[in-house]
């Protein structure tokens, strides 16, 4: 299979986004830690943002500072080698004050 086009992992990035705020609207931290299957989706999505940014060209990058890519690798890390200290109320708090914002950006950078 060949590689992606890195404007392909920014989608990916975005509907990953997508479908965590989706799975995560109407929720609450208690109902998320009590729903297995919807926090091990939103884990999943949130390492796939991770792996998709890993494969966006420094030259992107530099030019989107405003982007947290390192952070976004960096927790795909956490989340596929260090799954078992994953604090879910952390991951809850980048939900409510994190993610809308990145989505903001993404949105402003790679167009609506």
């Amino acid at each position: 299979m060949p590689p992606r086009d890195w404007l392909h992992r920014i989608d990916d990035i975005r509907e990953s986004l997508e479908l965590i705020l989706t799975f995560a609207q109407g929720q609450s931290l208690a109902g998320l830690r009590a729903d297995r299957m919807r926090c091990d989706a939103i884990l999943r999505n949130l390492e796939i943002m991770g792996e998709a940014a890993r494969h966006v060209p420094d030259e992107v990058v530099s030019k989107y500072p405003e982007i947290p890519w390192q952070q976004m690798r960096g927790l795909r890390n956490v989340l596929a080698h260090e799954y078992h200290g994953v604090d879910v109320a952390v991951v809850w708090q980048l939900i409510e004050k994190r993610l809308p914002e990145l989505k903001r950006m993404l949105d402003e950078g790679f167009g609506a």
